[in-house]
């Protein structure tokens, strides 16, 4: 297992008046306001689903609120979506999340070795970041294979 250590770390900008843009409802608003600062964008896949596994819903449910409580002390730093999704005709799921990070360094350094648990994808293209807004709002609602999607904010 790798070391981890803390650095001082600076937020990129004030994160509020894109949060409040997206929680609002005013999706261009937020996108430029992303757009036009260096925030970094990740994807990220949770690397042992298999645990949870033909579980219960509220079981899988369950690990998707648990990512947001338990990062919820740098949500100065973290904008996220964590998605939890059954796969079809069997009872396994898939955990994923959409990231934005407002601090200057490595994100390893605010999750420690929680980063181990994931699979990162950087985000830089602009077709790629295209789709990663678009998959940012709120798809609960509207794909019936999502069990638990949850916001950290």
């Amino acid at each position: 297992m790798e070391e981890y250590y803390e650095e001082n770390i600076i937020e990129i900008s004030d994160f509020e008046k894109a949060k409040i843009a997206f929680f609002n409802g005013k999706f261009d608003k937020f996108y430029d306001e992303i757009n036009s600062k260096p925030y970094k964008l990740f994807l990220s896949e949770y690397r042992y689903p298999q645990h949870l596994d033909y579980s219960p819903y509220y079981v899988a449910r369950n690990l998707n609120s648990g990512f947001v409580k338990e990062f919820d002390n740098n949500k100065n730093n973290l904008m996220c979506v964590f998605r939890c999704i059954k796969q079809d005709y069997v009872d396994t799921y898939s955990y994923f999340g959409l990231w934005i990070v407002n601090i200057n360094i490595n994100i390893v350094s605010i999750l420690g070795s929680r980063y181990d648990d994931f699979i990162w994808t950087d985000i830089t293209d602009t077709i790629d970041k295209n789709l990663f807004f678009g998959n940012f709002k709120k798809q609960e609602d509207t794909n019936l294979n999502i069990v638990s999607e949850e916001y950290l904010h």
